[in-house]
């Protein structure tokens, strides 16, 4: 944690913070020895960690700017004004505010027991210990692989934005572990995790409230009958409140126009509202929008958009992670799952919506990312946990 002692730094484009970060990096070499020491990982394990605790070193100041993503001098900040007990922004608290979103992060990085934690990469450090807590967690689930695990948290996006000051760590894995702690029927994770959620990423909270919704009150992974009632009862409520959804559609459009626009919300405030934006007025349009956004949200960064090596890659990957996601569902036959259905359709919802709002490729390859991470898991563990229940079915008869 920090504390009055922490001093914020800024090294520049140098290479000198190196040297105030390798305390950092040898502590978390030590927690992933510690950990295979208590066998709570494998020693091929210890060594893929031991490696990717790197990652922070190789990403700011190295492949890009710090300014590429940056949202990180937020939660830099906020962990560094925590530390002397003061707020950024008068106001900024825990459940509101103008910058509780910032503050939640800050707060929750604060508390990583690290040795320093008041750079753009400490904070990097802090997020890899938070994924490294969470593998050691999934690896521990019942009827999952350590490679099938290990696959997941060495996805370069995964690596990318857990080994960045970013909040994502922070989104990702409370989804994920809401997730597949509702699937075990194991509900504190999922209580823990969801108020965390509605404070970090209201979307994300939306989404997995929709999945929850559906199976807990239509009992949808139960019965087909209940989930073609949901589905059918869903549109309907698109039309019946179509105003209000369409309003709150278009605040967001509008927002994203303006986050995208030269020189974001101050450069839109001046020059962007003299231009065209199109509002969707109906929610048909708004359904055959989504539709045709859909391929793009998918692929984003296409490759005449590509700006640099990374761009490259975040495409390949996500061609990647769809053949995975069709590689998962043919290797355990979800289709025959029926709790398939409704994790599959919250997903659809959640592609749906942010397929309308895209605009900035970088913002939306995260959001993305946001959503792919979690539901591939959950996928992944439905899979496993239900072809093991078919095995013991049939010892069984």
């Amino acid at each position: 944690m920090v504390n009055e002692f922490a001093q914020w730094v800024d090294y520049g484009d140098s290479y000198l913070y190196y040297l105030f970060e390798l305390a950092n990096y040898f502590w978390c070499v030590i927690l992933v020895i510690f950990a295979h020491q208590i066998e709570l990982i494998s020693k091929r394990a210890m060594w893929i960690w031991i490696a990717a605790f790197a990652s922070p070193f190789i990403f700011n100041y190295v492949i890009f700017s710090p300014t590429l993503y940056g949202d990180q001098y937020i939660y830099t900040f906020e962990v560094v004004e925590l530390a002397f007990d003061r707020q950024r922004i008068p106001g900024s608290n825990l459940w509101g505010g103008y910058n509780s979103t910032g503050y939640m992060a800050g707060f929750l990085l604060s508390f990583i027991p690290i040795p320093v934690l008041a750079t753009l990469t400490s904070l990097g450090f802090a997020n890899r210990i938070i994924a490294f807590g969470f593998y050691i967690w999934l690896s521990r689930i019942e009827h999952v692989s350590e490679k099938g695990i290990l696959i997941l948290c060495l996805i370069p996006s995964f690596i990318l934005y857990t080994s960045l000051s970013l909040r994502e760590a922070l989104i990702i894995i409370p989804a994920t572990v809401t997730l597949i702690s509702y699937l075990r029927g194991k509900y504190i994770g999922m209580f823990l995790m969801m108020p965390f959620l509605y404070v970090l990423k209201f979307q994300v909270f939306t989404f997995v409230a929709i999945y929850l919704v559906s199976t807990i009150i239509f009992r949808t992974h139960k019965s087909m009958l209940m989930f073609i009632i949901f589905v059918i009862s869903a549109f309907i409520g698109l039309f019946v409140f179509e105003e209000q959804v369409l309003e709150i559609i278009n605040l967001y459009r509008l927002a994203f126009v303006a986050e995208d626009f030269e020189n974001g919300y101050a450069g839109f405030g001046l020059y962007g509202l003299s231009h065209e934006f199109a509002d969707i007025t109906s929610t048909y349009d708004a359904i055959i929008e989504s539709l045709k956004g859909i391929p793009v949200l998918l692929f984003i960064p296409l490759p005449w958009n590509w700006e640099g090596l990374l761009y490259a890659i975040q495409f390949f990957e996500s061609v990647g992670l769809i053949f995975a996601f069709f590689y998962i569902i043919q290797k355990y036959s979800l289709t025959k799952v029926q709790a398939f259905y409704p994790l599959i359709f919250s997903f659809g919802v959640a592609f749906g919506l942010y397929a309308l709002l895209v605009q900035n490729e970088g913002t939306f390859v995260r959001y993305r990312f946001e959503i792919v991470f979690p539901w591939m898991v959950a996928l992944y563990y439905l899979g496993v946990s239900s072809s093991q229940s078919k095995e013991l079915k049939t010892e069984a008869s």
